[in-house]
């Protein structure tokens, strides 16, 4: 029988994420404070150190704490109190099916997941995840996420009701993905790609040489990216990596 419904773990979320819920490692839906820090670093919680509980994470003072685990622990105890906790890497493993990011259903309330890490699929390519004590709890794109590590498998996670019928998900527009970093060397580097991401610039207007979408990343496609990562607020640096990537409209594999 299951605990809680797809919906009401993405209400849970979305609510942790609007109240700006911090992040603290191990944290479960607890209040921190000087004092809870004080006490933590005293037993070592965690295995981590004093200074991480007393200085690198006294910004989330005065806020509800969880981990990226406790994010969705605390969800099912929205409905459960005494719901067992667990790990991402125990919720991987007991989920009831999984499978890669390229391949993902587009049912909101879905698990996604990397090695030592994971967070909620909410639904129009969003996720939200508890990403670290920089972030809190925050949302970002399911091809982009928060401090730039991609995302591996989604995960139906178990004892959640998912009523919704599933559909595969949007990947950015639909139109490409890149798993390496896209840049200018002394041999140009080639592949369909570079071709794809030559036609997201030529589609916005930026030049990426006479010979257009030629699958070739040479020093006109790279000022074409320089250009575009301008516009957006990017690093410019002719690189196309995550961020980019995501600008583009595309699914980061790398």
């Amino acid at each position: 029988m299951s605990v809680i419904t797809a919906k009401e773990m993405v209400a849970f979320v979305k609510r942790a994420e609007a109240e700006k819920w911090g992040y603290v490692y191990s944290g479960q839906g607890q209040k921190y404070s000087a004092e809870l820090a004080k006490k933590w670093a005293e037993q070592g919680r965690a295995g981590k150190s004093a200074e991480y509980y007393l200085e690198e994470c006294k910004v989330w003072f005065g806020h509800i704490v969880v981990d990226c685990s406790g994010l969705l622990i605390e969800a099912y105890r929205s409905k459960q109190a005494d719901y067992g906790d667990k790990s991402s890497g125990t919720l991987r493993m007991q989920a009831v099916d999984r499978g890669a990011l390229s391949e993902m259903p587009d049912v909101p309330g879905l698990g996604v997941w990397r090695s030592g890490h994971i967070g909620l699929y909410i639904g129009a390519g969003k996720v939200i995840e508890a990403a670290g004590v920089k972030w809190g709890v925050a949302e970002a794109p399911l091809w982009s996420p928060v401090g730039g590590k991609a995302w591996k498998e989604w995960l139906q996670l178990r004892d959640v009701d998912y009523e919704e019928a599933p559909g595969k998900v949007e990947i950015g527009n639909g139109a490409f993905s890149v798993g390496r970093l896209l840049a200018l060397k002394s041999t140009w580097m080639r592949g369909e790609d570079v071709r794809d991401v030559q036609e997201q610039l030529i589609a916005r207007k930026y030049s990426v040489g006479g010979t257009g979408a030629d699958g070739i990343y040479g020093p006109k496609t790279t000022q074409g990216v320089r250009r575009f990562q301008g516009d957006k607020g990017l690093q410019v640096d002719g690189i196309v990596g995550p961020k980019t990537t995501a600008a583009l409209g595309g699914l980061w594999t790398g």
